[in-house]
Order: C-alpha cells, then structure tokens, then sequence
C-alpha cells in the first residue's frame, strides 16, 4: 500500500542525508527479508485466527472447559488474536514500502496507537503464561492451599489486574515510540537501481526524549526475564512433584486420583509447560533486542542509528513473535485429547451437560 504524502512540502521538514550507499542500504527493505516475513505473517494470521477462535469458542459452549487454567488460557487467546489483527495489518503496510518508515503510522493512525496495542497484548501475555504457570504449581504442588484459595472469581480479577497493569506497562514502553518526525531524505546519486524512484518523504516515530529509549526497552524487557526466571523454576518444581508422587485433595478420596484424573491432570501440566517454554523461546530474541538498544544508547548513538544497525534484527525476532501468538492452539490441540474433543463438540454437537472422557 502507497501512503499519500502529496500533501507534505518536502523543504519544511528535516533533512535525511543518505548520500552514503552503505548508511542509505540499512533503509531499505531486503526483498527477501520482505518476502519470509510476510509469509510468516500471513501463515500466522491463517492459522492463529481460526486456533485462537476455536478455543474461545470450546471455552464457551462446552462446560468442562470451563477451567481455572481456561480462564487464564482465554486471557491469552484474546491477546493474541489483538496482537495478530492489529500488527499484521500494520505490518503489511510497513512491509510493503520499499524502504523503512513509520510514516503510514503517522498518516494514517499516530504513533501512540500504532505501538501502544502491540505492547499491551504483549505484557498481557506475558503476565497470562505467567498466571497459568502459577495455578498449575500450586495445583500440583500445593494442592490443599490451592483448592481453598483458588476459584474462577478469583482467576478473572487477576486477569483484570494483568490487563491493567500491562496497560501502564504498556504507557511506559511506547515512550520511545510517541513522537513523530517526518524526514525528507536525499538518496545516493548512483547508478544501482535500487536507489531509484523511493519515497522523498519518510517519517519514524521517536522516542518523547532520549532518556525514552532506556525507559521504553527496558520496561519491554525487565518483566519478561523476570517471568522467564520464575517460570523456570516453577516447572522445575511441577515436573519433579509429577515424577515422584500423585498430587491428592480431599476431593479425591482416600484412595487419591483416579487413573483417569491423574492423565489428564498432568497431560495439562505437560501442555503448560511446553506452551510457555515456546512463548518464552518465541520472545528472548526480541527481549534480548530491547537490552541492546540499551546498550547501544550507552554507546551514544542516536534512535535512527540504532534502527539502521538492527534493522533485520527486528524483523526476525517479530516474526518469531507471529509464529507465538498462532501455535499456542495447535499445542492445547496436538498433547490434550479432551481440548480436541471440546472443539468437535463445540462446532458440530449439542454441548449441555457433556464431561469430558
């Protein structure tokens, strides 16, 4: 998609020298660059809608699948259903130019919104796979505390109190986005036709000040490894207690659980596990980008020089992120059986008083 910029005056704005062929390469959008990310992007859109919608669905028609551990994994569905909709349309404008700039999200929208969304659903997910975690240890290991403290009114006020705080979070990392500038550039006199016919105008969104970009990255980053860290030793803790003893309450009786009770508690577990080792495998590249950013204003370069460095960094490790908001469906689907069995009753069967078997 072309962004309309007739009625910019190119000689009010900032000039953009990029007389350097090499500096002027950074700002172009490698055509295979272009095209591996927007497969990856549209086979996420393709696969993660139809998943994540799939699963709220099954939530809501079939009572088993009302869980403590739903609720949350809900939560989660509806952040990356946000995430896909809204930053792949975005990206598929950005991707599409042939050099980068923000400048369809200064026309079009403003750079507040433009990145503020795809920050929120990021820390909600995060903070999300970070609840379930913690449900499932306390399940397992703690199970007495946790049938007389968890219930699902309790689960849908800590996913109201993620949500807002992913929104102040959220305030705080868009810092280094909030402030747009628009650019009239000079590209290199030469005779490589990639130079020829780009945009005279392109614009990015900068950070409020320069102290934003330490503020921003860091806040995108700090609550991740945190989580990272805390997750890791829960499922340390839930794999342990699996392999040495079954976890009993009093609702199971003297004789503890069930065969049946037992399978499906831990192939629940096990899917917790590998779907938040995913997440979080899916998002250290991008995390551990926003700590070298930090680094990089250390070394005192500029917003637009650090982008120039890491610009195929970036589309990496967001590509990875499309790959996190999709798969997540397909590994309730492939390791539970009665999430399979949800999602068959919940599109082609009557759903009352069904149980799982």
């Amino acid at each position: 998609m072309v962004v309309d910029t007739s009625h910019l005056n190119c000689s009010d704005l900032d000039q953009l020298n990029l007389t350097d062929v090499a500096r002027a390469s950074t700002y172009l959008i490698s055509p295979g660059a272009r095209t591996l990310a927007l497969a990856v992007q549209l086979t996420a859109l393709a696969i993660g809608v139809p998943g994540n919608l799939s699963f709220l669905v099954s939530v809501a028609r079939v009572p088993y699948m009302r869980t403590i551990t739903n609720y949350f994994l809900v939560s989660l569905s509806i952040a990356d259903l946000t995430f896909l909709l809204f930053t792949v349309t975005s990206y598929l404008l950005y991707l599409t130019a042939p050099v980068r700039s923000h400048i369809h999200s200064l026309v079009n929208l403003s750079c507040p919104v433009s990145f503020s969304i795809p920050f929120l659903t990021y820390f909600a997910s995060v903070g999300t796979i970070w609840l379930v975690s913690a449900e499932r240890y306390s399940a397992i290991c703690r199970p007495l505390k946790h049938i007389a403290a968890h219930t699902k009114k309790r689960a849908v006020k800590l996913i109201l109190a993620t949500w807002t705080v992913s929104c102040g979070l959220s305030a705080l990392a868009v810092l280094q986005y909030v402030s747009p500038d628009k650019f009239c550039v000079t590209w290199p006199d030469s005779d490589d036709d990639k130079f020829s016919g780009l945009p005279d105008i392109i614009g990015f969104c900068l950070p409020l000040a320069p102290w934003a970009i330490v503020v921003g990255n860091l806040t995108a980053s700090l609550p991740f490894f945190v989580a990272l860290i805390s997750n890791m030793i829960m499922y340390i803790q839930i794999i342990r207690t699996l392999s040495t003893r079954p976890v009993t309450s009093p609702e199971d009786g003297k004789q503890g659980m069930s065969a049946k009770a037992r399978a499906v508690r831990n192939q629940v577990a096990r899917m917790l596990i590998i779907n938040g080792s995913v997440f979080f495998f899916c998002q250290l590249p991008y995390a551990v980008i926003n700590l070298i950013y930090v680094g990089s204003y250390f070394r005192g370069l500029t917003f637009l020089q650090i982008n120039e460095l890491q610009n195929s960094l970036r589309i990496f490790s967001h590509s990875l992120l499309f790959i996190n908001s999709a798969i997540n469906p397909i590994i309730y689907y492939a390791i539970c059986p009665s999430y399979r069995r949800a999602v068959r009753i919940a599109l082609t069967s009557n759903t009352h008083n069904t149980e799982v078997s």
